[in-house]
């Protein structure tokens, strides 16, 4: 008889100790998944100009002057970005309504008797004319290596007449983009 109620003490207790006992402790394994998370952040760039009119009243033949025009850029592009200007007519020329030019003269401004030329930093811009290149048509003027918080680059507008420049009213216009590297 004592052995019998010792089974069935033991046997209450075991029952007890598994109801008290969670499930988990009695798992041998476990198993685990990993997962890849990615996210691609884009590049995003904006600029503004403080102006969108540059107008030199008069300009006496046999004279210089310049103005000027800053391009603010803001962009996350971790490659930076660039800023170039679109002329029309494509040849950048200041065109009367006369039809007399004023030829755009790029790095060759200092020496010119007239002309006119964009200039970045003191480094006058030329007009890119190779063929098939990406910037083929436009005057590329600034270069960032990194992304930017409403940085201001300064372009100027230098103008150069001659004696013998025709009078008249000349115009073309430029068309600016900053783009991401």
């Amino acid at each position: 008889m004592k052995t019998k109620q010792m089974f069935v003490g033991l046997g209450a207790v075991a029952a007890l100790g598994a109801a008290i006992v969670p499930m988990a402790s009695y798992a041998a394994d476990s198993s685990s998944s990993d997962v890849a998370v990615s996210l691609r952040v884009g590049s995003t760039i904006s600029m503004a100009l403080d102006s969108n009119t540059i107008n030199e009243e008069v300009l006496s033949g046999g004279s210089s002057t310049s103005k000027t025009t800053v391009a603010t850029v803001s962009t996350n592009s971790a490659t930076g970005y660039t800023i170039a200007a679109t002329p029309t007519p494509a040849t950048g020329a200041l065109t009367s309504t006369e039809g007399n030019t004023i030829a755009y003269v790029g790095t060759g401004y200092s020496t010119a008797t007239e002309g006119w030329a964009l200039s970045v930093g003191g480094v006058y811009k030329n007009l890119d004319t190779d063929s098939g290149t990406s910037t083929e048509g436009t005057i590329p003027l600034f270069s960032s290596d990194s992304p930017a918080s409403s940085v201001g680059t300064t372009i100027n507008y230098n103008f150069k007449t001659d004696a013998s420049t025709p009078s008249g009213n000349y115009t073309a216009t430029l068309e600016y983009t900053a783009a991401v590297k």
